[in-house]
This record gives structure tokens, C-alpha cells and sequence, in this order.
């Protein structure tokens, strides 16, 4: 059970250098937790769970990051990530990942396309990316 709903746990989205910064939105959690149940019934699965790679980013460990000049990382609203099938560990295509929430909500939010990971940012306005 984690502290912020029963998936997750601030930890997870604490800042990668160590300083402790962890405060994330809200939304972003409910999003998340909108995303599984969505794959859960896509992929008729039991259960998925995402592995948060990047929350929180305070000013020092933002500059370390590529793209760090338009980072929402510092706000506390966005978040790097993958997700995996519970019963196979096998990851859940970034593909698949990106055409749900690009189809869900088209009018807002950023969502980053990588290769082997993805973006998601709760800002108000549109922006997307493949890297």
C-alpha cells in the first residue's frame, strides 16, 4: 500500500541526486492509475505496474538532464516512466502507452515518446515528443 494512493509511494518520485524533493500533483497520480486499469482491460491482464524512472527534479539535477531547458520536472508535475505486465514482467509497449493517452486526451498534457520509456506531464497546454 503506498502513501500517496495504493500504487504509489512519494519515494518513487523523489529527485534522482538524493536531496529529497518529492512533492508530485495530484493529477499525475490519477492519471496514472487511470492508464493501468485501461491496460489491465486492453491486455486482459490481472495487473500492471509502473516503475517511475524521473519524478521530482530540483534546479541542480534538472541541469544534468538533456532537455533540461523545457523540463516540467522541476514544478513537480511530470514523470519518466515504464510499465510492466505483474504476471510476465515484460514491459508494455512505449508505443502502446503513448497512443492511449495521446487518444484520451489530445488537447493537453505532455507526453514524451523514448524508446524504451515514456513522459507524462500535467501541464494545461499540448505538447508531444518522440525521442
Amino acid at each position: 500500500m503506498g502513501d500517496l494512493n495504493k500504487n504509489f509511494n512519494r519515494s518513487e518520485f523523489e529527485c534522482n541526486c538524493g536531496c529529497g524533493l518529492n512533492t508530485i500533483d495530484y493529477e499525475l497520480i490519477t492519471i496514472f492509475s487511470c492508464l493501468e486499469a485501461e491496460l489491465i482491460r486492453l491486455l486482459i491482464v490481472e495487473d500492471v505496474y509502473i516503475v517511475i524512472k524521473s519524478g521530482n527534479r530540483c534546479p541542480y539535477w534538472n541541469g544534468h538532464e538533456k532537455g533540461y531547458k523545457d523540463s516540467t520536472h522541476p514544478d513537480s508535475i511530470a514523470a519518466d516512466y515504464k510499465i510492466f505486465i505483474t504476471e510476465t514482467g515484460k514491459q508494455v509497449s512505449s508505443e502502446l502507452i503513448h497512443k492511449i493517452l495521446d487518444k484520451k486526451y489530445p488537447d493537453k498534457y505532455g507526453l514524451g515518446l523514448y524508446w524504451n520509456r515514456n513522459h507524462l506531464d500535467v501541464r494545461q497546454n499540448k505538447a508531444r515528443w518522440i525521442v
